[in-house]
Formats: structure tokens, sequence, C-alpha cells
């Protein structure tokens, strides 16, 4: 209880940075870094979930993370955000929330201004909605890119690419929930874990998961407080 406790506290201290809108365009700006992971000075590991094609299994993963007292980030597609404006302005009061464009395009293989468009419609949607900016870090979908889309990225003020270093796997058709709890828990120190709050078997393995990092001594921390640990 002692470690939940000063994990928990760890997080409050640090949420004045959970919520950093993006700098406005500048000229010259440069493409923005990729990252896959964050620092190893803290043993810490980074929740990150994505997508939100089902509201009912955001609602019970969001449960689970407030019921524990952990934090996450969420990268949900702007059309879900729309589609579900309430479970989104609710998420948005305890857990930042990323970009991961309008419609899930990969950004690699359409023109630069569709591109633009999708991640600045997702940025408008949540702001919309949520009654607040996004953080300013980009996930691609798919975890695609190329260099246009990171200096693209650069020019929207996005600080980063956010990829990952681990995944439960769970958009995998044929996984099974043994394995996407080992291939989960491969994480270490400064790690950054891929979920989606599309199937109900995210809902299952979240506890499970946040078990058993804690059982190992890891506390939890979102994207913004990962790349802000030296």
């Amino acid at each position: 209880m002692l470690r939940r406790r000063t994990v928990h506290a760890f997080a409050l201290l640090l949420a004045t940075l959970a919520f950093v809108a993006p700098a406005a365009p500048a000229a010259g700006s440069s493409p923005a870094p990729v990252i896959s992971a964050g620092s190893t000075a803290k043993k810490v590991i980074a929740i990150t979930i994505d997508d939100g094609d089902s509201p009912a299994v955001c609602r019970s993963m969001v449960k689970t993370l407030r019921h524990d007292h952990v934090p996450a980030t969420f990268f949900p597609i702007g059309s879900n955000v729309a589609s579900a404006p309430a479970l989104w302005a609710s998420i948005a009061r305890h857990f930042p929330i990323g970009n991961h464009t309008m419609h899930h395009v990969d950004l690699t293989s359409v023109p630069p201004g569709r591109a633009r468009h999708e991640i600045r419609k997702q940025a408008r949607t949540v702001e919309a909605v949520t009654g607040r900016p996004g953080i300013p870090y980009l996930r691609p979908p798919f975890g695609a890119f190329n260099p246009d889309v990171q200096r693209l990225a650069g020019e929207l003020g996005y600080r980063a690419l956010v990829l990952w270093s681990v995944s439960d796997a769970d958009t995998a058709t044929h996984s099974k929930e043994s394995g996407m709890l080992r291939d989960a828990l491969r994480g270490t120190r400064g790690s950054i874990l891929l979920m989606h709050c599309n199937a109900p078997v995210s809902a299952d393995l979240l506890p499970q998961i946040i078990a058993a990092y804690q059982a190992r001594g890891f506390g939890f921390v979102t994207i913004p407080q990962l790349l802000h640990i030296r």
C-alpha cells in the first residue's frame, strides 16, 4: 500500500505536465523526433491506450486505472471522440489525450494536405469535446512515419512522434490471453506499453498487467511525465 501511495503522489506531483497544448506552428520548426521509450532513470512504465472503438471497453479500462490510481495516456481516433463526446470529456478530466489522427490513416500513404487535415481535425475535435487542448504528442497510426511526417508534426507544434517498446498485441486476431499478458510484461525501465480500448480482452488484461508490474516494483507515469524524467 505504501508503494502505491508513493506512486500516486509521484503522479500527482507531475500532473501539471500532463496537459500541455501543442505550440503554435513556427517557421523553420524542427522535425518531431521519434520516441519509443523514455529515460531509464526511474523504474516506471507508461501505459498508452489507443483508438477508442468501444466506449464500453474504454469505460472499463478507465475504471480500472482510477480504482488503482494508475496514470495513463490516451491516443484516441478523432472520429471516436466525436461519436462519444461525454465519455471523452470525462476521460480528459483525469488523463492526458494525445493525437492519433481523425480517421486512423497511414500518414505516409496520403498526400501532405490530407495528413495535415487528419492531425489538425483530431486536435480540434478533442479540444471542442473536452474543453482543453490535447497534449503535444502524436502517435502515427500503425506506427508508420517518414521524414515528411516528422516535418509536418514539427510544423504543427508536436514535440514527438510517440511509438512504443512493448505491446499486449490486443489487435492481433489470433492472440491468446496468456500470450498477450506475457508480451505486455516484457517492459523494462522507461518502456511505453501499447494497448487499445477496442476489444473486451484489453479490459480483462489491464488489471493483471498493473498488478504484475507493481509486484516487480514498477510505478506508472503518463507520456509527458515519462519524457520529462532525467
